[in-house]
């Protein structure tokens, strides 16, 4: 029995990280016609600290595909299945519960696959053109995303120890 607890913890705290990501996406900080500024960087980014690559991935991959889908930017969704569950899986395994260097570091390394995944997928689809646009706007969300990441993982990593330490 406690296996099949354990499954039904994974699930709910996936679709919990999931929906988290998806809100803080769909809620546009600074709009404009060419991108929009999000705090759903900042969760995949808290998320992966705290509960792990995997959490980071699912969210990071659900939660910001939705956006896209619900948000009308459909096109974007497969793309951002990859990149953003890259990116979360990246981060949580370098950051994982680490100390602050350690999680800013792996932040770090999130964002870069963040510019570095839509780059690519920018420069696919609209040449080299697409690129300057692109790359600032996923530079600005990768800093914002470690910025306000920092904050949460560290609130989250002392408000969860007990529940982490009974997980273990």
């Amino acid at each position: 029995m406690a296996g099949s607890t354990s499954r039904i913890k994974t699930i709910v705290l996936g679709g919990l990280f999931s929906a988290l990501v998806l809100g803080a996406t769909l809620i546009r900080v600074a709009p404009s016609d060419k991108a929009y500024f999000h705090l759903g960087e900042a969760v995949i980014y808290a998320t992966a600290v705290v509960f792990g690559r995997w959490y980071g991935a699912v969210a990071g991959a659900i939660g910001s595909a939705l956006a896209d889908l619900l948000g009308g930017y459909a096109f974007w969704a497969p793309v951002t299945v990859i990149v953003k569950g890259i990116e979360g899986y990246v981060v949580g395994a370098i950051g994982h519960e680490a100390p602050p260097l350690r999680a800013f570091l792996a932040m770090l390394a999130g964002a870069l696959v963040l510019i570095a995944g839509y780059g690519v997928a920018a420069y696919a689809f609209f040449g080299v053109g697409g690129l300057p646009t692109e790359v600032i706007g996923d530079s600005l969300q990768g800093a914002a995303g470690i910025v306000i990441g920092m904050i949460a993982s560290r609130l989250l990593l002392r408000a969860t120890k007990q529940y982490r330490a009974d997980e273990d």
